[in-house]
């Protein structure tokens, strides 16, 4: 799963690496049907949705021939213990773990006697993706006349920018900008033209926490970057503080990223290399000045005398080429050229390449739950139905199942295939999205989507009564940070299951013993029922947009405590602008793409749309998403900003005030 959707990690570093625990679950309201299996009833609030499940309903599901729950239990085991097997090597785009997981599903399809996608040959969808950088073999530093290269001494960051420096160094403590804090590394010092050097994270306190806050933007790499830019510097070297932070890697490795995010090179430095520049110009070494630094939390910036150093960073753009995998049970009669599509992706982080944490980068992430338990569960929804329709004479909907590249980056995967017009999407009238259903506890699920269409909550409160599973409403609208945003953006009804976050949420920990295979068969058989209810529904599927602004809520904890998730709590006073980022393109002009925009967000309100390209928030600039970040979690909700933008390669500008973000968001 993409845990912050249209957002991107901020690459936070904190002391302690402290993150809060994830909020708790929306409450279930209502009263169980007479006779349900379920004691979770699905309902957005009292009298608003009917009490009970349609009896009709609940009797056509009853009819179905699907297989049992411990045959597709003992099948889901196997696929999600071969898809999170250390060999796939954390299933990372652009790997042959990932391929060869690309090539068991399309197997299975055929095992099963799918037929390819209409406009494709084979169950591939194959494109090319620009997928981040890597590392350009001018990449080098020179120091007193010694030139290093890459990987020994040093290494570019993700975020960095690119070109060459040359100018002398100067310390700056943590590289902190926060005067209303009461602490700036770059007070009373001019480092214009200089190559800035600073310690990760902020500053600490006698028991390593940050002293400005669980949560301060202010470790962010980005924010770092911004800040020493602004100062003036040309250059920027990370480097790990020797105190609190002893089991983190010498040199952070360098994962492949979406383009330059910093206005300067960032480049992470080995200790011993900092400490050879320090002594050269008369200074104290790290140790010294990190504790002195976080003993009195006072500033310890200075100047190398007569330390100067010359640099190159080039990060050239890497394109791969991907892969959708997809397969059709066709339908029969009037309904077969309409379809439902049941999907989930295949991809997860590799070795915390995308989406992990600092300490992590470079272990497998296996991504069990995430989302082997969704891929898994989806090939066996295709089998139950394809059972079902063999025995039946044939579904009348035509059912697409699909596994997503590319989810992790931004959701590409999904959204290729909605914009390529493979399938027209007035064609398709629902999705069901599987991710993260892997880590069902006390029989919980959580579902999302359901207020899409008018008939989807009918179809689930029916399933729901057959089911042993407990039902939970993590938001009535279509988006989320998952692929089933990119068909809801689409005017497409959608449901998203999932069993919550957990500790193990984009870590080497998620690992296939801590699935339980057993829930993850509940969810296929109500999945399993819904699906089918969708293919031989006669009702409109209109799609329903009237909940979309407050999307789905994915903060949310599979039971498992406590919770150390790395997201920030969610709370309505925190400010949203509502944008969709554009990340399917190779394009690498400055500014912020727009994809979409969220319906009755501040952008909307704003009028931006699909196309757009944000330049300037206030007196911001906004070469790149990371550049928006801090600007945006410093803003108060309510402040009216004014929003330079590009239309049709004329600037405009359009003011609107910062609303917070809705619940469930």
């Amino acid at each position: 799963m993409l845990l912050v959707g249209a957002c991107t990690s901020s690459s936070n570093d904190r002391p302690a690496e402290a993150a809060s625990e994830a909020s708790s679950a929306v409450a279930v309201v209502g009263v169980p049907s007479e006779g349900a299996a379920s004691s979770g009833v699905i309902v957005k609030a009292p009298g608003e949705w009917g009490s009970t499940p349609e009896a009709s309903l609940v009797d056509f599901m009853r009819m179905d021939p699907e297989s049992s729950l411990s045959e597709i239990a003992a099948r889901v085991g196997e696929d999600v213990v071969w898809f999170a097997d250390d060999a796939r090597d954390g299933r990372g785009v652009g790997t042959p773990g990932l391929a060869a997981a690309e090539e068991r599903m399309a197997a299975r399809f055929a095992s099963l006697g799918l037929v390819p996608v209409p406009g494709l040959s084979g169950y591939f969808q194959t494109f090319e993706l620009p997928f981040g950088r890597e590392i350009g073999p001018s990449t080098q530093l020179t120091v007193a006349g010694i030139e290093h290269a890459s990987g020994k001494h040093f290494v570019p960051l993700s975020i960095s920018g690119e070109g060459a420096f040359d100018g002398p160094v100067a310390f700056v403590g943590y590289a902190v900008h926060a005067p209303d804090a009461g602490y700036d590394d770059f007070a009373g010092i001019d480092i214009k033209g200089h190559v800035a050097l600073a310690l990760r994270y902020e500053p600490h306190d006698a028991e390593g926490k940050s002293r400005l806050g669980d949560g301060s933007p202010h470790a962010s790499l980005v924010a770092k970057a911004e800040a020493a830019a602004n100062a003036g510097a040309i250059a920027l070297l990370i480097v790990n503080p020797p105190e609190h932070h002893e089991d983190v890697d010498p040199l952070q490795p360098f994962t492949s990223s979406r383009g330059p995010r910093a206005r300067i090179p960032v480049l992470h430095i080995t200790a011993e290399f900092a400490n050879e520049l320090l002594e050269d110009g008369g200074s104290p070494e790290l140790l010294a000045l990190q504790r002195s630094i976080d003993t009195d939390n006072i500033p310890a910036s200075r100047m190398l005398e007569g330390v100067s150093m010359s640099g190159n960073v080039e990060l050239p753009r890497r394109i791969v080429t991907v892969r959708n995998v997809m397969a059709m049970l066709p339908g029969s009669g009037d309904l077969a050229g309409e379809y439902i599509v049941v999907g989930a992706h295949h991809d997860h982080v590799g070795r915390g390449e995308v989406g992990s944490r600092p300490q992590f980068v470079g272990q497998i992430h296996n991504g069990a739950d995430d989302n082997a338990s969704g891929t898994s569960a989806m090939l066996a929804v295709a089998e139950a139905l394809t059972r079902s329709a063999a025995s039946t004479g044939g579904l009348p909907r035509s059912i697409i199942f699909q596994g997503y590249t590319a989810e992790e980056s931004g959701l590409l995967g999904s959204k290729h295939f909605v914009e390529s017009g493979l399938i027209p999407t007035a064609s398709i009238r629902a999705m069901l999205n599987l991710d993260m259903v892997g880590r069902v506890t006390n029989q919980k699920l959580y579902v999302g989507g359901y207020g899409t269409s008018r008939r989807l909550e009918p179809i689930v409160r029916a399933a729901d009564a057959l089911s042993p599973l407990e039902l939970t409403p993590i938001g009535a609208g279509g988006r989320g940070p998952s692929d089933h945003q990119s068909f809801s953006s689409a005017g497409i009804p959608v449901l998203f299951f999932f069993t919550g976050l957990h500790p193990d949420y984009h870590a080497p920990g998620d690992d296939a013993e801590k699935v339980n295979t057993d829930g993850i068969a509940s969810v296929v058989s109500l999945g399993f029922d819904v699906v089918r209810a969708l293919a031989y529904e006669t009702d409109s599927l209109a799609y329903v947009g009237d909940f979309d602004a407050r999307g789905n809520n994915v903060n949310v904890t599979s039971g498992t405590e406590p919770s150390s998730v790395p997201v920030a709590r969610r709370t309505s006073r925190r400010p949203q602008l509502g944008i969709e980022p554009e990340y399917l393109t190779d394009d690498t002009t400055p500014g912020i793409l727009l994809a979409g925009v969220i319906p009755g967000t501040s952008a909307e309100a704003a009028g931006l749309k699909k196309g757009d390209r944000i330049i300037k928030l206030n007196d911001t600039e906004t070469p790149n998403l990371e550049a928006m970040m801090p600007w945006l979690q410093q803003a108060a909700v309510g402040s009216e900003i004014t929003i330079t933008f590009i239309r049709d390669g004329q600037t405009q500008t359009a003011k609107t005030t910062l609303k917070p973000r809705a619940e469930g968001q």
